[in-house]
C-alpha cells in the first residue's frame, strides 16, 4: 500500500489557525469482491499528523470502491 502524506498546512479559520492532514492511501486489489481493512492506516495517519481534536474524512474516489463503517 503506497501512502503519499501531506501535512502541516494552516488555514485561518475563526478563533485561529487550523491544521489539515491530507493522505491519500492507495491500494490494489487482486480479486472481485475483496474487501480490505485500512482501520490501522487511518489510525497510523492521525497519530502521526499530531492532530488532536478535528473531522476524518475517508472516502473512495473509485466508482467501484466502497467504505464499510463498524
Amino acid at each position: 500500500m503506497a501512502v503519499n502524506w501531506h501535512t502541516g498546512q494552516l488555514l485561518q479559520a475563526e478563533g485561529g489557525p487550523m491544521r489539515v492532514c491530507t493522505t491519500t492511501l492507495s491500494l490494489e486489489t487482486s480479486q472481485s469482491p475483496e474487501f480490505v481493512d485500512i482501520t490501522d492506516e487511518v489510525t497510523n495517519v492521525i497519530q502521526d499528523s499530531g492532530i488532536l481534536s478535528g473531522l476524518v474524512v475517508v472516502f473512495s474516489q473509485h466508482t467501484t470502491g466502497a467504505i464499510k463503517i463498524n
